[in-house]
């Protein structure tokens, strides 16, 4: 049995799915079959869905998995999974289930503050706004000494709550605060520095916007996909800015 258990697995790695799952019938069907065993076919079926983008099957299989995992961390990343497959799966109730049951066992900052966030943007909350609500407990938590080092993060996640609330002033700030503790993460600080980029641009304002999209790193692989485009309106607004600067200074002259 063990031996015909470890075949299942060697079968879906090797994406040898129908075989897999066969196997995992044929071993689910046998009476003899030890039931401590069942939980592991379980393990393995939610492998295989998951690896063909069956979504609802993964989560069917991965929750009556969830007591193989080792450890508590573990079992907040399962779970944490299972909120973002009833997430995809259009079931907001069972998602928002899973995120929560995710930040209760997590001891890592980033999975909860992201759990948080799917959690938000999922079902609204008795008090009316969930976006506002989770945009001051990201606040909160950016005091929070279990948060420590994980400020940018926060700020950057606040920053993207305030925009979907179009308030675009609270998200400059956020996203200014998030570079400001950013002394480590260079790819989160490119994507602030794109979104401050594409505000100020937003409201004509062509020298920040310019300062901004200098700041890029365009060699971001985050970016490759429109690294030309933003090469192109860095070049432009350095030669409008430019030109703002001259009229600016001839108008005081005057």
């Amino acid at each position: 049995n063990e031996a015909l258990f470890w075949l299942a697995k060697t079968y879906a790695e090797d994406s040898l799915y129908a075989e897999a799952l066969s196997l995992t019938k044929l071993l689910r069907s046998d009476p003899q079959f030890p039931k401590r065993l069942h939980t592991q076919l379980d393990e393995v079926n939610a492998y295989v869905f998951y690896q063909q983008e069956i979504w609802d099957s993964t989560a069917f299989y991965l929750e009556k998995a969830l007591v193989n995992a080792e450890n508590k961390t573990e079992l907040a990343r399962w779970q944490y999974l299972l909120g973002q497959l009833y997430s995809v799966l259009k079931q907001p109730e069972a998602a928002s289930r899973w995120f929560n049951k995710a930040k209760s066992n997590t001891t890592d900052p980033v999975l909860y503050i992201h759990a948080r966030i799917y959690e938000s943007q999922l079902v609204m909350n008795e008090e009316g706004n969930s976006v506002q609500t989770a945009l001051n407990d990201l606040e909160k938590m950016s005091k929070r000494e279990r948060f420590d080092g994980y400020e940018d993060v926060l700020f950057y996640a606040a920053g993207g709550m305030a925009l979907q609330l179009k308030d675009s002033a609270r998200a400059k700030i956020l996203y200014q605060k998030s570079n400001r503790y950013n002394t480590e993460h260079a790819s989160l600080k490119n994507k602030a520095f794109l979104k401050l980029a594409t505000i100020a641009y937003g409201q004509a304002d062509y020298e920040y916007a310019a300062a901004c999209y200098d700041s890029l790193n365009l060699q971001d692989e985050s970016l490759a996909y429109q690294a030309a485009k933003l090469e192109l309106r860095r070049t432009i607004l350095k030669e409008l800015v430019k030109n703002i600067k001259t009229v600016q200074q001839q108008d005081s002259l005057q």
